[in-house]
């Protein structure tokens, strides 16, 4: 009885000193946030970096003159004493602006999967139902015509005129219009006071959202309409883009009901309307922004709270209506450069042949066993910065390495890193495959390029 006590006795504690040893391996060292003065930067980056973590003036500064202030440096990561954090030749503010990653090499953005379907572009090719509803027998009717944009010839856009104030003008959802995870954007330009309204089929009747110009927060009216602020600065004159998450909206202000179709949206403004469109895509806590890309930025998919304005902006640019077709124009319609000369139509450019790509492969695999062999090797105390498939920064000096971990100490004391959380491409000392097929795959691009300019100009 007592050897049996104490083989389970035995078995309980090596099962904790397990759990111990698993919860003493962090990939990065939790800390508190702290704030001496309250700039909005952690006191161990400005520590870090060599800024003053007293002075609250230096979040506003740009040492570095890439047109990031070390605030916004904190916020991306990246070093507010280099202007390019990884040495791509684009500069950190430029890479945020375009909404690609200023932590990783190229200029590639981060797309993310969404689905767009276009109800009124004002050009023609995608033209909604629309009629005009008046709240009263004795007012005049609004109008709505299409014109050219003031600002871009090109593009046609919806104006809208309403006398008194009491005209709608209705927009209806087509009838297979799928209500899962739908976000209605539209584009406007006013500077008078406007309201948009969302009507819904539920199980207890229709309802309707009223999005007006403010920033009131969600509002339940009589259980029959709720009322929504879209944004105090929406009708300052200007084109805004507004992008709405209406079932996340709706369950906000009526979480017992339930949406069974999409009726019409009405518009009561007079001003420029362009672009209605609906957007699809995985977005768990209703804050406009993707999952993956929350996930990619270190931010919780499931806290509304923690998305940003240059967040939703990023995003916005990422996902227009029409990525493939940025000027629309209608047909039969003529521009002022209508009467310049016609362009020269462009001559088809030559393809490789077959041959030719094969040697490029076998190019390939020989510059990738060349470029392998020389492939640098990570040093030991040598300061390194990566990027995990996580999303998360760290850097350090390296202490030690195998095959399968590195230990590196950073500002909060040693972390064990597992090898296969880091991406490759920030980090190539410790991947030699991914530093050859990087560039292997540049020598060769380049030797396609100048073979196909070759052909070009022998048949020019």
């Amino acid at each position: 009885m007592v050897t049996r006590y104490g083989t389970r006795l035995a078995h309980l504690a090596f099962l904790l000193l397990c759990i111990a040893l698993l919860t003493s391996f962090r990939t990065i060292a939790q800390t508190p946030f702290s704030d001496l003065d309250g700039d909005g930067m952690d006191d161990a980056f400005e520590r870090l970096y060599k800024l003053d973590e007293r002075n609250p003036k230096d979040a506003k500064q740009d040492p570095d003159k890439d047109r990031l202030t070390n605030l916004e440096e904190f916020e991306n990561n990246t070093d507010p004493h280099n202007s390019d954090t990884d040495g791509d030749g684009m500069s950190d503010g430029k890479e945020v602006a375009k909404g690609t990653d200023p932590l990783l090499r190229g200029f590639k953005p981060k797309p993310f999967h969404y689905r767009c379907k276009i109800l009124e572009d004002a050009e023609g090719k995608n033209k909604a139902k629309w009629s005009t509803l008046n709240l009263a027998d004795n007012i005049r009717s609004g109008t709505m015509k299409t014109v050219r944009d003031r600002g871009n010839g090109r593009n046609h856009v919806l104006e809208l005129f309403c006398e008194t104030g009491q005209n709608r003008f209705v927009m209806e959802f087509p009838k297979s219009t799928r209500i899962r995870s739908v976000k209605l954007q539209w584009r406007m330009r006013t500077d008078e006071m406007c309201i948009v309204y969302v009507l819904f089929k539920t199980d207890a009747g229709v309802r309707y959202l009223q999005y007006v110009a403010d920033d009131s927060p969600p509002e339940n009216l009589r259980d029959m309409y709720a009322r929504i602020g879209m944004g105090s600065d929406v009708n300052n004159g200007e084109w805004v883009t507004v992008r709405r998450d209406l079932e996340h909206d709706f369950q906000r202000v009526f979480p017992k009901l339930r949406i069974k179709e999409l009726i019409s949206v009405l518009f009561a403004l007079s001003g420029s309307l362009d672009d209605i469109a609906l957007f699809y895509y995985a977005d768990a806590d209703g804050d406009l922004l993707p999952d993956s890309y929350e996930r990619r930025q270190g931010l919780n998919p499931r806290n509304p709270d923690d998305a940003k304005k240059r967040h939703l902006q990023r995003i916005l640019r990422l996902s227009p209506t029409n990525p493939k077709e940025k000027s629309k124009r209608k047909a039969g319609t003529t521009t002022d450069d209508d009467t310049a000369e016609p362009k020269k139509k462009k001559k088809p450019t030559r393809k490789l042949s077959k041959d030719e790509r094969d040697k490029l492969r076998e190019t390939y695999r020989l510059l990738c066993v060349k470029y392998h062999k020389k492939a640098p090797k990570p040093r030991v105390g040598k300061t390194y910065r990566f990027r995990l498939h996580s999303g998360g920064l760290m850097e350090g000096e390296l202490q030690s390495f195998s095959e399968t971990h590195i230990v590196i100490k950073g500002e909060h004391g040693s972390m064990n890193v597992a090898r296969k959380t880091i991406k490759p491409e920030s980090a190539f000392d410790f991947f030699p495959k991914a530093y050859a097929k990087a560039k292997a795959r540049s020598e060769v691009n380049r030797m396609a390029k100048k073979r196909l300019a070759n052909k070009n100009a022998e048949d020019d």
